[in-house]
């Protein structure tokens, strides 16, 4: 497993309580030891391992690996277009048939604000995109008041 963080580790000793062999390589060096001893640490793949990507964002190395002829899941230079181009994603979605929640796009976080002000009834989820904002800010509120106080703080911050 290829993970940034080690969020997929669970997984991954799951997977080898199941009988297979493992590894895991995390790519953040502040994280790197954390499964020390628990699971086998290797960022070299060999011959006929199916190499699993836990998150987004490592399309190109995912899709460098399946050009060598590895079998790869989770990862690729498309997934990471779909997370992070949030109108490409919409878009290919509904174009495959499938449904998606009602969804508002904003330039400004002033739009977006005012929208949620004069629509208090329903809950929002804020889904960031673009260059300047990263998409890992998504952030599922619990009523208005909360999303309103985290797009002020993510207008501010960020």
């Amino acid at each position: 497993m290829f993970s940034k963080c080690g969020e997929g580790a669970g997984l991954l000793k799951l997977i080898q309580e199941e009988g297979n062999n493992v590894s895991l390589y995390i790519e953040d060096k502040d994280y790197a030891s954390v499964y020390n001893g628990i699971l086998d640490n290797s960022n070299h793949p060999q011959e006929g391992d199916v190499i699993i990507f836990d998150s987004s964002g490592s399309g190109s190395k995912a899709d460098s690996y399946r050009d060598s002829g590895f079998k790869v899941f989770g990862a690729s230079r498309f997934h990471d277009k779909l997370e992070n181009d949030r109108e490409f994603g919409l878009s290919f979605m509904e174009d495959n048939g499938i449904m998606i929640p009602e969804t508002v796009s904003f330039k400004k976080f002033s739009e977006g604000i005012g929208f949620i002000k004069e629509n208090k009834k329903k809950r929002y989820v804020f889904k960031p995109s673009g260059a300047n904002i990263p998409c890992k800010l998504t952030y599922s509120s619990s009523d208005t008041e909360d999303l309103l106080l985290y797009m002020k703080f993510v207008e501010k911050n960020f």
